[in-house]
């Protein structure tokens, strides 16, 4: 319930290319709600829309990358969503269907999604990763939550494997966070800091900031809402 909240609704099926074909890079498209219009001018960083899974399209990041991530050719959109200026220390919920391919996971942050970050150190990411990267062993999907120059949530859950469709669920409710893999809840954390305030509203799809932090994999469906999850 509670889908009435939603304020970006990402649903690749239903894309085309800026010509109105069904396969090919992505240069711009806004999302179901009409509230955020994401674009990218640069053509070695753009998606790529392509099929079949299940007969329905999906938007690729990875087409023109190399192994090791980080580079020029992190293929990533970028727009702005401006409720998240105000969403504060509020409530909100992110579901996301994705496969991840697991080739640049060596030095790379693997960011799917980044939202009210903007030019500083605030706002939130959800990450599939090498997670030595953060001294762990395995490989996870992440949320992450910054307050300025802090890292003050970092809830992971496991790794659902390369190449398979996994559905990640996250949500903030009364600055409690939960992470769901697959349904099932697999972390918890407690944002205890009133300084985590999300007042930016960039949003950067398929990389952390720019090149940087670019996702491998096929994005399904990304939804984000700014109240509680029921």
């Amino acid at each position: 319930s509670n889908l009435s909240s939603t304020e970006m609704w990402i649903d690749t099926s239903v894309l085309l290319t800026n010509g109105g074909g069904t396969s090919g890079r992505l240069t711009s498209f806004t999302d179901k709600t009409g509230n955020i219009t994401f674009t990218q001018n640069t053509a070695a960083q753009k998606p790529t829309i392509t099929g079949n899974q299940n007969g329905l399209r999906f938007l690729d990041f990875g087409v023109g990358e190399t192994a090791g991530g980080d580079n020029t050719n992190e293929d990533n959109l970028t727009g702005t969503l401006s409720s998240l200026a105000s969403l504060g220390t509020g409530d909100f919920w992110i579901i996301c269907l994705a496969t991840h391919t697991g080739l640049y996971d060596a030095g790379n942050y693997g960011a799917m999604m980044t939202m009210g970050r903007g030019g500083g150190s605030e706002g939130m990411i959800v990450r599939r990763f090498d997670s030595t990267a953060f001294g762990g062993s395995t490989e996870a999907i992440s949320f992450l939550g910054y307050t300025p120059g802090t890292l003050i949530t970092n809830v992971s859950g496991s790794d659902p494997g390369d190449n398979t469709i996994f559905m990640f669920c996250t949500e903030r409710t009364s600055q409690e966070q939960r992470v769901y893999s697959d349904g099932a809840v697999s972390a918890t954390g407690v944002d205890t800091s009133a300084g985590h305030d999300i007042d930016d509203s960039t949003v950067t799809f398929g990389s952390e900031v720019s090149v940087f932090g670019g996702y491998d994999g096929n994005v399904y469906e990304f939804i984000y809402g700014n109240s509680t999850l029921a």
